[in-house]
């Protein structure tokens, strides 16, 4: 049998990141206070990253179409900060003749209107869910991809969510994890240096200016990046052991881990000293037994 491979429209980042520029202070709720995070990451992944995906495509795109059945997957993603992971879940997948099915949890208005104007572009099949995360119930998909988003969390709440990941889950479906782990003592993000913020800004204003970018609208994208690299999120980060206690708790346990301490990233937030205190790791979780 021959299988027709579908081709994927890029991503339309630009436009995209333009939508979350200028309605992210709308949609944002600001009790939730994500409106500078969502305001300028998909501008900075843009500019900054050159729009680059998010880490761990080669772990998704294995792991992914070992998961799929007769050409197609149910996935559920467990928050987005815009439309990175399902542009990576379509690259992945579309080339192989595999086309998902995808489920995305958030309860922020803006990414969630984001992926549903790139659903409408590329042709996918999303559902959107505006709540809380561990408040997810739906029928069992054959993967949950989990990517950098438990930190967004205190650690009292994370393991709801890990919980909901284990409801969720066909009983031989995997999570999957791309995430920066600490190991030992787990602190708060630490603030980045003003030289480190000054020059990232500066490289950042150089490039807005190569791409034609008007001055007065130059010099906001440039207040709001640095106010994305200053600020970032301030919940403590993710240990290995608080990570490996969760999934336990929950029913689910390591099948794989795969670490890299090379400190490399293209996160729109993440400072390189930052990155180069914790190891990315790329996990593929099932349940235990």
């Amino acid at each position: 049998m021959t299988v027709t491979k579908t081709i994927t429209p890029p991503e339309p980042l630009n436009a995209l990141a333009d939508f979350a520029f200028d309605w992210a202070e709308t949609l944002c709720d600001p009790e939730i206070g994500c409106t500078r995070y969502h305001k300028a990451w998909s501008m900075v992944r843009l500019i900054e990253a050159d729009a680059a995906l998010p880490a761990g495509f080669d772990f998704f795109q294995r792991e992914l179409s070992a998961l799929a059945s007769d050409g197609r997957i149910r996935i559920l993603l467990s928050g987005a900060a815009d439309t990175g992971l399902a542009a990576m879940v379509l690259s992945a997948l579309r080339p192989l003749g595999i086309e998902p099915e995808i489920t995305l949890v958030d309860r922020c208005r803006t990414t969630l209107e984001q992926n549903r104007l790139f659903a409408q572009y590329a042709g996918f099949s999303l559902t959107t869910l505006h709540q809380d995360a561990a408040d997810v119930i739906i029928d069992p998909v054959d993967a949950v991809i989990v990517h950098s988003f438990l930190g967004f969390f205190a650690p009292e709440a994370r393991q709801a969510v890990v919980n909901m990941w284990a409801r969720n889950l066909a009983p031989a479906g995997r999570v999957l994890m791309s995430n920066r782990l600490t190991v030992g003592p787990v602190g708060v993000r630490p603030q980045p240096s003003p030289e480190d913020l000054a020059q990232r800004a500066e490289e950042f204003a150089q490039k807005l200016k190569q791409k034609d970018v008007g001055p007065l609208r130059a010099a906001a994208m440039t207040e709001a990046a640095l106010e994305l690299w200053r600020k970032g999120v301030g919940t403590p980060q993710l240990g290995e052991q608080e990570l490996t206690d969760l999934l336990t708790d929950a029913g689910l346990s390591i099948i794989t881990i795969e670490r890299d301490s090379s400190g490399k990233t293209v996160s729109p937030m993440v400072m390189k000293s930052d990155a180069l205190r914790r190891f990315r790791a790329e996990l593929s979780v099932g349940h235990r037994g």
